[in-house]
């Protein structure tokens, strides 16, 4: 049995906390070019997509309470699972990389449109389901506390929802738009890691039980349904089944973390159109992810090939973007739900055989067929699936780190802890099945 004790955050990050809104500089040339792949496909999406309405949101007041540290243990609850040494090496690579955690502080407090795209609590959700240590979540807590009091009336006053305007003052220039106005891309991709970390709230009733805690989550679901999805919906739901495969896997992912918590049948819906049953209305009507999948030698085997634009069945998603749709598929799987072993193992076969070309972290494909050639952006998906196969995990502990100045080095760091400890069948949270 191990417990966890409450030891005083470190001066450090608190330092941080203060300063960092200030002082955070811009992303560096090789960033940018990276981010401009999302400006060109939203610029292309709003010129084809006629259902969109990016449009508008209210104004609490901003806390002034300072993060909890990621790196400070917290908690009194007693676990009978022990992370392995494997899982506590990645947790100490994580701790050491202080980087990512000033830059999520500083996304947070931005309350640019454009920055939200680029907040990710996931990071601290994955350590916190592995460690079973109180202080990850409340840092990914703190995150979107955050971004809630700076979130503002936005472009349309007086609707009665909130959100974020995506100007010239942000931090990212996230998917630069710049225009003052609300976008969904850049909302949902944030916030589907919001979705996750509810999920496994609302599964944890031993964190909830202690600190205030459900008082807190039910709160955030609440302000999340309300100010996330259903101003969206109510602004078209061309807002929601987006023109590309990865834009609407957002959706997708929150619909599924969203079902999960409440069992309201939309959701489902959602879920299940955008896996299999198809869009109902709209210019993609009938639109669905096992129907863009081709199947191409890879590997020795089979692995699949697709194009991220709806309908298209030549070409194929870059790498980066198709983090997205593997993402939910990996998700998908790892619950038992509509996804499959087999489709894990054609993934893992077009990863291997297709994208991954060496250890090096600027010398691997940039579409998803083996095209092209860029750094290792597959942080975010592709490298969820080791936890299928430990030989593809073993081979991922070899691979070196994006330099960090991309800023994903800590998810990756989080989700190979996330890998080892669902192969190893020790994750301590969540708690219930």
């Amino acid at each position: 049995m191990r417990k966890h004790t409450l030891t005083p955050t470190k001066v450090l990050l608190l330092l941080i906390v203060f300063s960092l809104h200030f002082s955070c500089t811009k992303d560096s040339d090789l960033l940018a070019e990276y981010t401009v792949l999302e400006e060109n496909a939203l610029l292309e999406e709003r010129n084809v997509d006629s259902e969109t309405d990016d449009s508008p949101a209210e104004e609490p007041a901003q806390s002034d309470a300072s993060e909890p540290d990621p790196q400070d243990p917290a908690g009194t609850t007693e676990f009978s699972k022990e992370p392995s040494n494997k899982v506590l090496d990645w947790k100490n690579l994580f701790d050491n990389q202080t980087a990512d955690d000033q830059r999520q502080i500083a996304l947070s407090n931005s309350g640019d449109g454009g920055d939200i795209y680029y907040l990710d609590v996931s990071p601290y959700i994955y350590m916190f389901q592995v460690t079973g240590e109180d202080s990850y979540m409340e840092f990914a807590m703190q995150l979107f506390r955050n971004a809630m009091n700076t979130a503002n009336d936005g472009a349309t006053p007086g609707d009665g929802y909130l959100g974020w305007r995506d100007g010239t003052s942000d931090i990212t220039n996230g998917v630069r738009v710049n225009d003052g106005s609300e976008v969904p891309l850049a909302e949902s991709r944030g916030m589907r890691t919001i979705a996750r970390m509810l999920w496994v709230l609302a599964k944890s009733p031993s964190f909830l039980s202690r600190n205030g805690n459900q008082q807190a989550y039910d709160e955030m679901l609440a302000w999340f349904e309300k100010h996330i999805w259903e101003k969206w919906e109510s602004r078209g739901i061309g807002n929601l089944y987006r023109s590309r495969t990865h834009m609407s896997s957002h959706w997708g992912q929150m619909a599924w973390f969203l079902h999960e918590i409440t069992g309201t049948p939309k959701y489902r819906s959602f879920y299940e159109n955008w896996s299999y049953a198809g869009f109902p209305s709209g210019p993609h009507t009938g639109g669905n992810m096992r129907n863009q999948l081709r199947e191409v030698n890879a590997n020795g085997g089979t692995g699949y090939v697709w194009n991220g634009l709806w309908g298209s069945m030549t070409g194929s998603n870059d790498v980066s973007h198709a983090n997205a749709e593997v993402e939910l598929m990996i998700l998908g799987a790892e619950m038992g739900d509509y996804w499959s072993q087999t489709d894990m193992q054609r993934l893992i076969n077009t990863f291997e055989g297709l994208i991954f070309k060496s250890n090096s972290w600027n010398n691997h494909a940039y579409y998803i067929d083996g095209g092209g050639s860029e750094a290792a952006l597959w942080d975010q998906g592709w490298v969820q699936l080791g936890r299928f196969s430990s030989e593809l995990q073993a081979k991922l502990e070899n691979a070196e780190l994006l330099p960090t100045y991309y800023y994903y080095q800590k998810v990756r760091i989080a989700n190979m802890a996330y890998n080892q400890s669902y192969l190893e069948g020790n994750l301590i949270y969540p708690e219930i099945p």
